[in-house]
C-alpha cells in the first residue's frame, strides 16, 4: 500500500487496510511517499520484495502524479489499483471509490428535496428562486443549507462571483 503519510487520516486507512489484511490472512506491506523521489523508492522497493500488487491510497500529491504512478507501475510490472478514475482513463489498471459524478448528482437531489420542503417553510425564498429567469445564460444557483436557514445565491456565469 502506498501512502502519503502528510494526508489527514492516512494512519487510519493504514489501520483498517491492515485489519482488513489480517481478517483474509494476508499480508501488508506500507510504503510511504511524499515526494516525487520517495514515489520511485516506494515503487522500487514494492517490485525488490516481489508485492503481488499495490494499492495507491488517495492523496492529491498522487492525483498530481498519476502518470508517473502509472509509468513506475508499467516499468516494474507490478499491478496496481488506484482511488480515483482519471488513473485509468491515463492507462492505469484499475481503480476504486466513489464515482465524484454520482456524489454530485446525489447532491443535487438532496438540494432539490430540501427546497421543496423550504416552499412552504420559506416561501418567499421559494419564490425568490422560482421567479428568476435567465435569458441569454445559463444561471447557476448555489444553495447553502445551515440547520434550518436556506441561503441562495444567484450567478449568471460559473467563473462570476456569487451576485444577488
Amino acid at each position: 500500500m502506498l501512502v502519503n503519510p502528510r494526508v489527514p487520516g492516512s494512519e487510519t486507512d493504514i489501520a483498517l487496510a491492515q485489519a482488513a489484511a489480517k481478517a483474509l490472512d494476508l499480508s501488508l506491506e506500507v510504503f510511504r511517499a511524499t515526494t516525487n523521489r520517495e514515489i520511485d523508492a516506494a515503487f522500487a522497493r514494492a517490485a525488490g520484495r516481489r508485492q503481488d500488487a499495490l494499492a495507491i491510497a488517495r492523496s492529491q500529491l498522487f492525483y498530481d502524479r498519476r502518470v508517473q504512478l502509472i509509468t513506475l507501475a508499467t516499468h516494474y510490472a507490478l499491478p496496481a489499483i488506484f482511488f480515483d478514475r482519471s488513473f485509468v482513463e491515463v492507462g492505469g489498471l484499475m481503480s476504486y471509490g466513489p464515482s465524484l459524478t454520482d456524489q454530485f448528482r446525489q447532491a443535487g437531489i438532496y438540494v432539490g428535496r430540501i427546497l421543496r420542503s423550504q416552499a412552504t417553510a420559506h416561501p418567499r425564498l421559494y419564490h425568490f428562486l422560482r421567479s428568476r429567469r435567465c435569458s441569454d445564460s445559463v444561471c447557476f444557483v448555489r444553495v447553502f443549507c445551515r440547520k434550518d436557514n436556506v441561503v441562495a445565491r444567484r450567478t449568471l456565469d460559473p467563473e462570476q462571483r456569487c451576485v444577488a
